[in-house]
This record gives C-alpha cells, structure tokens and sequence, in this order.
C-alpha cells in the first residue's frame, strides 16, 4: 500500500482591505445631530412673560414712600418701603400686587420681585401688617402699607424704585 499523497492546500488568501463606510457614518452623525437638535429645543424654556400693568392701575396712587432697614432674626438684612396707597376708583380693592423695580447706578434692573401690597396694622407695642382682604380699601380711602425685601441686590443704587401695579383683585 501506498501511502496517500498529501492533499496541498491552497494557502489563504489575505483579506481585502475594507472600505471605510463613511455613508454610514454621515449618516450616524447626522441622526446624532437630529436628536441632539430636539433634545435642546424642547428643553429650552422660555422665560415666564413680564408681569402687565393692571387696567386698574391708574386709581392707585402711592404716595409718602419711606424706605427702613433693620437686621432680622437670623441676622440678615431686610428692607421695608413704607407709604400710603389710596384708591381713587369706584371699586372696593381687596388685594394688590406690585412689582418693584430696582435699578443699579448706570439704569438698569438689578432686582424686580412681584411682592403683595400689605397694610399696615397697629396691635399695641408695634406695627405689623395684614393682607387687604382683611380690610379691602374702598373708594376714595387711604391706607399706610409696606413691602417687604429679603434680598436686594447689592447692586442696587439706594434709589427708591420703580412700583407697577400688576394685579388687582375685588370684593
């Protein structure tokens, strides 16, 4: 017996070098561009509108504003405008709202907080305040009242600032 010839094999071919799929991958990124696009606008939030003067504004006034600071308990700082409002209109007024603008030295707003208008009540040994619906401001009554601030900016130029009346209920 003979022995068996050996079966030759051919030897392996290398592989192709392969073709880099760049169509794949512009496409990948332009997906990923898409979804980081979405992601982004449906994110974002816009910022809350600016308060509008009430129509009812104009039978407010203001008058005798005085600004206080004193320390509170925590030892922080806190500031109180003080004035008289009076209702000139033909409506009982039972809550105000205000914003308040603070402006820094060169004009421009540093601080806007909307804050209740609330007035002041004199229970013995000190002032303290209470929400008009307590006693609603009627036609052609005045009443001393005050705002009260936790922060103001430290910005802000001392100057008295600006009142927007920006929300008028009624009883």
């Amino acid at each position: 017996m003979a022995e068996p010839e050996p079966v030759l094999q051919p030897a392996p071919e290398p592989e192709p070098e392969s073709e880099v799929p760049w169509k794949a991958i512009g496409m990948g990124a332009a997906l990923m561009l898409v979804v980081v696009a979405v992601v982004a606008l449906v994110g974002r939030k816009s910022p809350p509108p600016a308060p509008t003067p009430d129509p009812y504004a104009s039978h407010l006034q203001f008058s005798h504003l005085y600004l206080e600071v004193a320390q509170n308990f925590a030892g922080g700082t806190v500031r109180y405008l003080e004035g008289t409002v009076t209702n000139s209109g033909d409506r009982t007024v039972s809550h105000i709202t205000l914003q308040v603008v603070f402006r820094n030295s060169l004009g421009e707003v540093v601080d806007k907080p909307v804050v209740p208008v609330r007035s002041l009540v004199d229970r013995g040994p000190y002032l303290d305040t209470d929400d008009l619906e307590a006693r609603p401001l009627r036609p052609g009554e005045s009443r001393e009242f005050r705002l009260t601030f936790e922060h103001v900016s430290q910005d802000w130029n001392r100057q008295y600032p600006e009142l927007q009346v920006v929300g008028v209920r009624f009883q």
